[in-house]
């Protein structure tokens, strides 16, 4: 994609000097466009360059200010040619945030190119917690456990029961439940939705029968019996930390859902990121097989969620972060139903890095509900 776009601008960058054209997919621009002679106190460039960003997560009318350095980490802001992605140059490498979204832009300077960064404007920017303790990277970690359920499903309040005895043991600490209200078992159910259909669309043919309770991306299904359970957590979950840490902050309106996470690295490694919308307390009264009150009661069912396909569910490239080193992920969830109770709603954010087989799977995983904040988890002495 880099390189394919480089080559469209040797014929965009000629009309963006002769122009200087302003910015209009979602920003305003002032003030003089950079990239000007070179000058005393220019320094040369020197290797690859580098594009970042005072702020990743904005608010509507707030400003951007991006740097470029090379590779010898000299500030070269003022030669370079800032871009977003439809080409439209960025002045004075200030971006004014105009309209919610997510926006992409990139540098060059002379014939190099740099890497993307994309800022996410929102209605509201949530607060991240700060971090209690920012030397600590002994992270706590949580798998995701995928409940493949449906409200015609006689059997599915037997997979509840067995749910609730596994988060009353030491492993409780250790997964975040994601229900799957889609298939067979689904029709007239409350707590189905689009994204749900598409997951389970993902897992399709490693969904064995209804319920099915699948690990991470890349598990199959396990017996519904909550010892089954402990023993899968107790072949992945790493005791000692896991390879990230995922800080977030969730506020929301009656249209749309806001998150901003730090993501922290343990592990050197390339991540990808993804978030989903879940939904608790949705009440149906016709739960076939339900004999219990909390048979009747669906809790975080997929509603809404992030570059999720049939084949790849894995979310958006963070690049590699070095250890002790952490990058913002934060964007926006639509609430696309009436039915949909804004204060019941929360997301978790899921983080992957590719495994032995070189598939990407999940590495950490941390659930917040709208309004509140949750601060990195850590390693705690048994």
């Amino acid at each position: 994609m880099k390189i394919t776009k480089f080559f469209a601008l040797l014929g965009a960058v000629a009309f963006a000097f002769a122009a200087c054209e302003q910015v209009n997919n979602g920003g305003d621009n002032n003030g003089p466009q950079q990239g000007g002679t070179d000058g005393p106190d220019r320094p040369e460039p020197t290797g690859s360059i580098t594009l970042s960003a005072d702020k990743l997560s904005v608010a509507v009318g707030e400003v951007v200010t991006f740097t470029v350095t090379d590779a010898e980490n000299q500030d070269v802001t003022s030669q370079a040619n800032i871009y977003d992605a439809e080409l439209n140059v960025v002045k004075s490498g200030q971006w004014t945030a105009a309209t919610t979204g997510v926006y992409e832009f990139f540098a060059t300077v002379g014939s190099e190119n740099s890497n993307y960064v994309k800022v996410s404007v929102m209605a509201e920017v949530p607060e991240i917690p700060e971090n209690p303790e920012p030397e600590n990277l002994a992270f706590n970690h949580r798998a995701i456990l995928v409940d493949f359920t449906g409200v015609n499903c006689g059997f599915c309040p037997d997979m509840i029961d067995e749910l609730i005895k596994l988060e009353k043991t030491s492993w409780g600490p250790h997964f975040n439940e994601v229900t799957c209200h889609a298939g067979t078992y689904a029709g007239g159910d409350p707590a189905n939705s689009a994204a749900a259909n598409s997951l389970n669309q993902y897992y399709g043919g490693r969904i064995s029968g209804y319920p099915t309770l699948i690990m991470n991306f890349n598990g199959t299904g396990i017996s519904r019996d909550y010892n089954a359970m402990a023993s899968t957590l107790q072949g992945y979950i790493q005791l000692d930390g896991a390879d990230v840490g995922i800080s977030m902050a969730v506020c929301g309106d009656s249209e749309n859902v806001y998150f901003a996470s730090e993501i922290k690295a343990a592990k050197t490694n390339e991540y990808r990121a993804t978030a989903w919308l879940l939904e608790s307390d949705i009440y149906s009264p016709n739960q076939s097989g339900a004999t219990k009150p909390e048979h009747y009661i669906y809790d975080f069912a997929i509603r809404n969620g992030l570059n999720i396909t049939r084949s790849d569910i894995s979310g958006e490239d963070l690049g590699t972060i070095e250890a002790g080193k952490s990058v913002e992920y934060s964007r926006t969830l639509g609430i696309t139903s009436k039915t949909w109770v804004a204060d019941n709603l929360g997301v978790i954010v899921i983080v992957s890095a590719k495994d032995k087989n070189n598939r990407w799977e999940v590495v950490n995983s941390l659930y917040c509900p709208v309004n509140e904040s949750k601060a990195f988890e850590f390693v705690t002495a048994e």
